[in-house]
């Protein structure tokens, strides 16, 4: 019984230091075991009431996709985060905010119909949001 004991005491101490090695590689490779969403804080503008933050989020996994979105923080209360999605998940780019008149303002890009189009998505304190489509806010040209 006493080799028995010992081999399992044996077999436990290398298999510890096989997931504690194995952990370790995979997080020096890839940062993390399990890959997920990543949030990434871009320009924010406060208003009267609030501060609007531009969050854009990717998945570790999934190159070239990626969610837009605006936050909103009550500035009495940081605990009280409202999350606006632009363009309902059809958003693929996005400049901004600025303050203009006090609303904020976002130029986004999204998808209508199989063709890209550019919004200007105009934010009010309150609560409300207009889409109206525009051209887009700089020329691009390619040489």
């Amino acid at each position: 019984m006493g080799q028995l004991a010992l081999a399992l005491r044996s077999f436990a101490l290398k298999a510890t230091v096989f997931v504690a090695l194995a952990a370790g590689f995979a997080w020096m490779l890839g940062g993390q075991l399990f890959p997920g969403w990543r949030a990434v804080h871009l320009d924010a503008v406060r208003t009267k009431l609030h501060e609007w933050s531009l969050v854009v989020e990717g998945h570790a996994s999934r190159a070239g996709e990626g969610r837009w979105r605006i936050e909103r923080t009550r500035l009495t209360n940081d605990d009280d985060r409202a999350r606006v999605d632009l363009l309902e998940s059809l958003c693929t780019f996005a400049l901004g905010p600025v303050l203009h008149e006090d609303r904020v303002v976002v130029f986004a890009r999204g998808m209508s119909n199989a063709d890209e189009q550019w919004w200007r998505v105009t934010l009010d304190d309150d609560g409300s949001i207009a889409r109206t489509p525009v051209d887009a806010p700089f020329a691009v040209t390619s040489h």
